[in-house]
């Protein structure tokens, strides 16, 4: 699911008797589209708001209906890695070969949708906390295989929703990592708080095994 964002949109804008071609993407200009690629506005979310920007309305509406499908993904991809990770003599080895998985099919997306590489000059300044994406990746999918085992998948969602709440709004209200600053209202207070409150009926029935 993670790859949907780049996946879909190509799969549904491809020709079925001719490939067009698309132009490589630009550093800081974001991706031209081809006259000929049909479904430009859903591209155009995927590539940069240089193509063909989206209406509010409707850029909101798409963004959070594949949220929500990132999410419900997120609870097979649990169940799934739990599964393989009771098929390995370790847990560390189901990780490694979700991980391989993930990044074969990355690849092969880049590949296919002819991306544009960063020079090695480009990698060269990005700071060094921004690498670690692929290691709090990888902290996530092996608690996930090794928890979800003992406490079921919708338990284990359920703290992680929880822990996700409450980092996210510390990271909204301060900034953190760069991101754009967004004040702690009194809704979203009470909003995120419905939702830890939520996690903690969950758990008072949950057995471990």
């Amino acid at each position: 699911m993670i790859l949907s964002c780049a996946a879909l949109p190509y799969a549904f804008s491809l020709n079925p008797f001719r490939l067009p071609h698309r132009p490589p993407c630009i550093p800081h200009q974001g991706c031209p589209l081809d006259p000929d690629w049909r479904f430009a506005p859903v591209l155009s979310l995927c590539y940069g708001r240089d193509s063909n920007p989206l209406p509010e309305p409707i850029l909101k509406s798409l963004l959070t209906l594949i949220a929500f499908t990132a999410g419900a993904a997120t609870s097979a991809q649990a169940a799934i890695n739990a599964q393989l990770g009771r098929r390995f003599l370790h847990p560390m080895q189901a990780a490694l070969a979700s991980f391989t998985i993930g990044t074969l099919a990355c690849l092969v997306i880049c590949l296919t949708m002819r991306l544009a590489w960063p020079s090695l000059a480009r990698l060269a300044s990005v700071p060094w906390w921004l690498w670690l994406g692929g290691l709090l990746g990888t902290c996530y999918v092996l608690t996930s295989i090794i928890v979800t085992q003992r406490i079921g998948v919708a338990a284990m969602l359920a703290l992680v929703i929880a822990g996700q709440m409450a980092m996210s709004v510390l990271i909204d209200h301060y900034g953190w990592f760069q991101v754009t600053p967004r004040a702690l209202t009194l809704l979203r207070t009470i909003g995120a708080v419905m939702v830890i409150g939520g996690v903690a009926l969950m758990m008072l029935k949950t057995r471990i095994d």
